[in-house]
């Protein structure tokens, strides 16, 4: 049975890392000899996985410790890493989202709860649906505001097919990370592609998402909006507003004291040009009027040469 068990934990952990098989290695080999409780199959035998409202459960930590939560998330994204919740546990190790979101029981909530959940894992989500999914609960760590899912989790099979309704429109780089022959971070695919284009229609679930409080930190997938870095934005229609790109890479007004001082020099750039036009035509109108007076000159000059000949002329013709 044991052997059984490893190789069932083993298998996609790669995916995650060298950390998740050593985590697993770790679990496998905590757990040696130590008998499962019966009926429920919980980490630790309490009676709280039956009745997780009875006084004494509020602090899942004493039955269900981090490194039971954490061995749950991974045997989750080991049967099924395309999901969501995985892909939010994947940036947090990769510093592409922080904060409470990243909390083991956040973590969980997202993968086994709400339209993002897993479907048919009923190992790693079995514990947490114990003691937070089936009605009446103590828990304190089924409603911390701290440790709470991702509001508006845009699920994996959404996000495929919110890129691939993209990608049909129009042909872009990070298109090539989600196909219809692979695509093994959808969640991830769907935010480059929103961030780069956020005008578009499809991009809908993505901007409920995005628009919940805390997701600034969830970078990997809504972009950095405020700081010293902005994301440029390409929308296909005329349109004005912030986290356009104003003529240079780094020019990508994303506050609204950064846009007011980018539509000055816009301005100042303006009348500049308009300035200098107006020089260059002043500058044409006298070197053309200088040039005609000279023209003039000459050509006085050249009367007062034919005439003063044909006075030479006359003479010369009276003496004869």
């Amino acid at each position: 049975m044991m052997g059984r068990t490893w190789r069932r934990n083993c298998v996609g952990v790669g995916g995650l890392g060298v950390g998740g098989l050593v985590l697993v290695v770790f679990i496998q080999l905590s757990t040696v000899g130590v008998p499962a409780a019966e009926g429920n199959d919980a980490p630790g035998a309490s009676p709280c996985w039956d009745s997780p409202s009875a006084e004494g459960c509020e602090d899942a930590n004493v039955y269900y410790p981090p490194i039971e939560v954490l061995a749950d998330i991974v045997a989750v994204c080991t049967a099924q890493p395309k999901l969501s919740g995985c892909s939010v546990y994947n940036a947090c190790s990769s510093s592409g989202a922080s904060g409470p979101f990243c909390t083991k029981w956040s973590i969980l909530a997202d993968l086994c709860s709400g339209g993002a959940a897993a479907t048919g894992v009923a190992t790693g989500c079995r514990h947490y649906t114990q003691l937070c999914g089936l009605g009446k609960t103590s828990v304190t760590q089924c409603s911390d505001p701290l440790l709470r899912p991702i509001q508006s989790l845009v699920s994996a099979a959404v996000a495929a097919e919110d890129v691939a309704a993209m990608c049909d429109a129009m042909s872009m780089e990070d298109c090539a990370t989600c196909t219809t022959a692979l695509c093994p971070d959808p969640l991830l695919s769907l935010g480059k592609l929103c961030i780069s284009m956020p005008g578009m229609t499809d991009c809908l679930h993505w901007k409920v998402m995005c628009g919940g409080d805390g997701a600034e930190a969830l970078t990997a997938f809504c972009g950095v909006t405020s700081g010293e870095t902005c994301n440029p934005v390409m929308q296909m229609s005329f349109h004005w507003g912030l986290n356009d790109m104003i003529l240079f890479a780094g020019w990508v007004p994303c506050t609204p004291g950064y846009y007011v001082l980018s539509l000055i020099a816009v301005a100042a750039t303006a009348v500049f040009a308009a300035l200098l036009k107006a020089l260059r035509a002043r500058e044409q109108q006298r070197v053309s009027l200088r040039a005609s007076g000279m023209i003039r000159d000459a050509e006085s000059v050249e009367g007062v040469q034919s005439r003063s000949e044909d006075i030479s002329a006359g003479a010369g013709g009276g003496k004869t």
